[in-house]
């Protein structure tokens, strides 16, 4: 049954593909794959050795907010997204380096509607669709020791999706993009009830294929304060920053509101429950992110939950 449940993992990744959906993107400006969740939280912990594990996340995002690189209020559609994230998990029996190793292999799909899309007269004000975007592979590093654990994964993101060079608002990136990851965890007592997370993503992008635009590269940085308040319940506050590093480059860059790096801080509460009557390592979390000090993109409320099932 694992080996069967294996090969249909593989038949979906390879014929489904998918990407993470970033709202900058939904005002032009093209960012990074790259999402924050709740590895804020969860920090350098990998699922043990020789180990699969399916992660189903959902995450609802909406804003009616987009702000100029001084932080004012700018032309903004209204936009609601929902997105669903299937993500099959492996870790290998032996580890490298004495530490664990796996990968994980992501695609996800999502409904947008936006409505009230700045353009000039006469041009579509609304649009509603469901899309798959650019599917993800990763490969996890991790080491654990007595009062603290280390992580570091490498990336990358396919910009094979379904991206619409025409429409105003798109879910794919239209581009590929290679991500590099270092976090980390700190038990406060021996318990392990009080931790500290931190973890810093840096990723890097390929040009567009239908515009002559390369994406500057985006800095995300995530952590939280996390209590173990029972055997099987956890909570949190997390956040993150993602800044815009480099400069876009191309000759087309200023297609859509390019002045400028993109920044945004996010805040808010996570919550873990373990189920262990569905299975040992069986979990489920939710976060609510609320989004400020937006420059040159969008500033709206992010909720996202994530039910992980060992198999």
């Amino acid at each position: 049954m694992k080996k069967q449940l294996r090969t249909l993992l593989v038949l979906i990744l390879c014929l489904a593909p998918a990407s993470p959906v970033f709202s900058a993107q939904l005002m032009g400006k093209p960012t990074g794959h790259y999402l924050p969740g709740p590895n804020a939280v969860e920090g350098a912990m990998n699922p043990p050795p020789g180990s699969d594990n399916l992660a189903i996340a959902t995450v609802s995002y909406s804003f009616d907010l987009a702000r100029d690189k001084s932080g004012r209020r700018a032309d903004s559609p209204d936009v609601k997204a929902l997105v669903s994230t299937l993500r099959w998990i492996h870790m290998f029996e032996e580890g490298l380096f004495g530490g664990s190793t796996g990968f994980n292999i992501a695609l996800t799909g999502a409904h947008m509607d936006a409505s009230s899309i700045p353009g000039p007269p006469g041009a579509v004000t609304r649009q509603s669709f469901t899309r798959a975007g650019d599917p993800s592979v990763e490969f996890m590093q991790g080491w654990v020791f007595e009062r603290f654990a280390i992580r570091t994964r490498l990336g990358m993101f396919l910009g094979i999706g379904d991206y619409h060079k025409n429409d105003a608002v798109n879910y794919a990136k239209d581009f590929w993009s290679f991500h590099a990851q270092l976090g980390g965890t700190a038990w406060l007592d021996e318990t392990r009830r009080f931790a500290l997370t931190a973890m810093g993503t840096y990723e890097t992008s390929t040009y567009m294929k239908n515009w002559a635009v390369r994406p500057g590269d985006t800095l995300t940085l995530e952590g939280g304060m996390a209590v173990n308040a029972t055997e099987n319940f956890s909570l949190a506050l997390s956040g993150f920053m993602i800044r815009q590093m480099t400069n876009d480059r191309g000759r087309e860059r200023g297609y859509a509101n390019l002045d400028g790096k993109h920044q945004v801080y996010g805040l808010g509460p996570y919550a873990r429950i373990m189920l262990p009557f569905i299975k040992p390592g069986a979990h489920f979390t939710l976060t609510w992110w609320h989004e400020f000090e937006a420059e040159n993109r969008s500033e709206g409320e992010m909720v996202f939950t994530e039910l992980v099932i060992p198999f």
